[in-house]
């Protein structure tokens, strides 16, 4: 009986703590995000380095799935001349876990848009497919940190960012 009782302590003990270091994400859980990333894109034998900018606004629909919108630019080096992108998806983040690390993965849609300087390149603008998948790390309830990895393609252009993100949550209550 000691035994019994001993064990429903230390696991009501237990409960207390997880429940202490969980996020406990909520619908309706609204999250700003603003990211800085390297960036490069290959197209028609291009493979330009660059550096980025993107911001992104996600809606909870429950406590693991998101809605994501997200847009941004970068601008690169392309054999010596300035070349530019920007890019819109629409789609939806899977949260894996909810405690203090949260690693996720989102998948997506949306168009991408290049232009340089170089005469022999034309404004493009691709439809594209992303994949990505980050770990942010919740400093509070009401923001996070983390980092992630992001690839889109669908036709000849293929696109890599990996970056940094800072978030700002809110509608948790």
């Amino acid at each position: 009986m000691k035994v019994c009782r001993g064990l429903a302590a230390a696991t009501a003990a237990t409960a207390i703590g997880l429940v202490g270091g969980i996020a406990q994400a909520s619908e309706d859980e609204r999250i700003l995000s603003v990211t800085a990333n390297y960036a490069t894109f290959s197209a028609d034998e291009r493979n330009p380095h660059g550096a980025g900018l993107a911001a992104g606004f996600e809606y909870g629909l429950s406590d693991a799935l998101w809605l994501r919108a997200a847009g941004g630019g970068a601008a690169y080096s392309d054999s010596g001349d300035f070349a530019w992108s920007s890019h819109a998806t629409f789609g939806i983040t899977y949260v894996l876990d909810v405690l203090q690390y949260v690693p996720y993965v989102n998948i997506g849609a949306g168009v991408f848009v290049t232009d340089s300087a170089r005469d022999d390149v034309d404004l493009t603008v691709d439809p594209v497919a992303e994949l990505g998948l980050g770990l942010d790390v919740l400093s509070s309830r009401r923001f996070s940190y983390g980092a992630y990895l992001r690839v889109s393609a669908l036709t000849d252009t293929t696109i890599f960012r990996a970056g940094l993100r800072m978030s700002w949550r809110s509608g948790f209550f």
